[in-house]
């Protein structure tokens, strides 16, 4: 969203990836840029949200670590093309309704209160489960100015403001943009840390052996020698 995009730098580099992006798209749908807007953000959620995270992070790994095999009747190959096809005040009602063919064909099965009721995303706590005061250490750590600083990818600034907002008011006021503009930002370091500045890779150094690095430390005893330098 808007809030999360006044987090990023604006800058070349950033930019670049950008069309990256856009073209690994264009590359599989190249006339994406004449289609409906609607279309457009299909799409894009499809091409980079679907399997890489909704199907893999939220569906397989969860189902089977717990022994689950998941059974999705909506990706049929047969019921996905013709979703396609739909006319786009199918998928979508003027007013905005989302699902709108689905609703309809069973509006006069299932009550009013669940066809009519406002969409309800499903999430983690989100922010809640690092501001209540119980991580306020690792919260710090991550969020420092060198940390963001750091990462190279964001508005410094911007950073600090929508940091001190969310400090300064309760967590149960946090609204659901803020709560994804600080995952995206909290995520962004944590993953910046581990495999930019640790590079998590096996490293022969003044340390016992091949190591893995986790979180910037070297795990094991130092050799004794180090300890004479």
């Amino acid at each position: 969203g808007g809030l999360a995009q006044r987090l990023l730098r604006t800058d070349r580099a950033l930019d670049h990836a950008s069309c990256v992006l856009a073209a690994d798209v264009l590359s599989i749908y190249p006339s994406l840029h004449q289609r409906h807007p609607l279309v457009k953000a299909q799409v894009l959620e499809f091409w980079t949200l679907l399997g890489g995270y909704l199907l893999s992070s939220q569906g397989d790994r969860m189902s089977s670590a717990n022994s689950v095999e998941c059974r999705c009747p909506f990706l049929d190959k047969d019921l996905v093309k013709i979703a396609w096809a739909l006319p786009h005040a199918f998928r979508l009602s003027e007013k905005g309704h989302e699902k709108f063919i689905l609703k309809e064909i069973f509006r006069n099965r299932l009550p009013s209160r669940i066809i009519d009721r406002c969409k309800q995303p499903y999430r983690a706590p989100d922010s809640a489960a690092f501001l209540d005061g119980r991580h306020a250490d690792l919260v710090d750590d991550l969020l420092s100015a060198k940390s963001i600083s750091q990462c190279g990818v964001f508005n410094e600034r911007v950073v600090a403001k929508f940091i001190r907002k969310l400090l300064s008011k309760p967590i149960q006021r946090i609204s659901p943009r803020e709560d994804q503009a600080f995952i995206l930002l909290l995520s962004t370091v944590i993953l910046h840390r581990l495999f930019i500045l640790s590079d998590l890779s096996i490293k022969e150094n003044v340390y016992r052996g091949d190591l893995r690095v986790t979180d910037g430390r070297y795990l094991g005893e130092p050799r004794e020698e180090s300890l004479q330098t």
